[in-house]
């Protein structure tokens, strides 16, 4: 799944993969981080995604994976 969030002027086009409970966030092409949803969502590897940032992710993820069910 694409996901564009912004921060401030600043669009980034991120990837979203689903696998096991966790969703791997790719931007161009590298990993940046895995979360998953425990009783909050966190950022469980890679370098600190900004928390706004984090943020649209996640509320990315939830629309998305609602939607189709996965």
């Amino acid at each position: 799944m694409k996901a564009t969030v912004r921060d401030g002027n600043v669009e980034y086009h991120y990837e979203i993969i689903a696998s096991q409970g966790q969703f791997e966030i790719q931007y161009a092409g590298n990993t940046v981080g895995v979360i998953q949803k425990g009783s909050t969502w966190q950022q469980i590897s890679g370098a600190a995604l900004p928390p706004a940032i984090l943020k649209q992710l996640v509320l990315y993820i939830e629309a998305f994976f609602d939607r189709t069910g996965v």
